[in-house]
């Protein structure tokens, strides 16, 4: 059954990112990802734009189901390309809103922690944290 979820997983981000992850250098991603980050203070990334892109905006909630279940079937490589492709989809397009931006950092902080950067997975999971916090429409997310 996991062997099945990772294969549906995998063409799921296959059709996301564009092209074949079969091959793909999940650490030159995870180097290109750090870097449009890092590029952006705290400030930048706590007052994003509103993501408008349609299609863009509609991958967002399936990326965060892709990177849950990538967790549960154990596959923390597929879990870290989700991860990274809602990091990289949040600084290029905006934010979606606070509670999906928060996640998708505090996801990426879990990329961040596997490969053993604890200061910068703290920086993460320090904006995930102010995101929560953040006042909408619904109240508190």
């Amino acid at each position: 059954q996991n062997e099945l979820a990772k294969g549906c997983i995998l063409k799921a981000l296959d059709h996301i990112w564009g092209e074949s992850l079969g091959t793909f250098n999940v650490e030159e991603k995870f180097s290109y990802v750090r870097r449009l980050v890092h590029s952006m203070t705290d400030a930048d990334l706590l007052i994003l734009t509103q993501m408008t892109h349609k299609k863009i905006s509609a991958k967002m909630p399936f990326l965060m189901q892709l990177a849950e279940v990538s967790a549960a079937c154990q596959d923390f490589k597929l879990q870290d390309l989700a991860a990274l492709r809602m990091l990289e989809l949040t600084v290029q397009y905006g934010s979606l809103n606070p509670n999906f931006t928060g996640l998708a950092f505090a996801m990426g902080g879990l990329c961040l922690g596997r490969r053993h950067l604890h200061g910068e997975a703290y920086r993460y999971g320090h904006l995930a944290e102010v995101m929560s916090q953040i006042e909408t429409p619904y109240g508190r997310q």
